[in-house]
């Protein structure tokens, strides 16, 4: 006659609303590269491409740029990102400079994107390593 009514398998309602009552997905947000960012950075060597996809900018530095150095500097300032090194397979990271975009609001981008270009200016401006070694100065990280 078939398992007690009890032990049956019962449908269960489906906790998610059906497609056509969700509601529509947000427009996607831009990638935000401030041209006066852009202008602001191409003095200190800095360039960078509107990202097609992905939720990261991927800066190159100029070369010689220390990246222990230029990371304490822009945490200091409130920004994180994340040195281009550890992101490649093989040698040729050390230039570059990953910044994630995807999560803060415009504003806050266009603002770390300035911080970081502080701090940058103001790595560049230091003595070398080699020079603050020689002066008994040693690096942070």
């Amino acid at each position: 006659p078939g398992p007690p009514a009890h032990s049956r398998p019962r449908a269960m309602p489906s906790p998610r609303p059906a497609p056509s009552a969700l509601p529509p997905l947000p427009p996607r947000p831009r990638p935000v590269t401030p041209s006066s960012a852009k202008k602001r950075a191409r003095p200190l060597g800095v360039t960078w491409r509107k990202p097609e996809g992905g939720f990261y900018h991927w800066c190159r530095l100029p070369d010689g740029v220390d990246q222990s150095r230029l990371l304490a500097r822009a945490a200091a300032a409130g920004v994180s990102y994340l040195p281009g090194q550890p992101c490649f397979a093989e040698e040729g990271g050390a230039a570059f400079a990953r910044l994630a975009f995807s999560y803060a609001p415009a504003a806050q981008l266009r603002e770390g994107i300035s911080r970081f270009l502080t701090a940058l200016r103001e790595v560049a401006a230091e003595p070398a390593t080699a020079e603050r070694d020689r002066n008994g100065t040693r690096p942070l990280v």
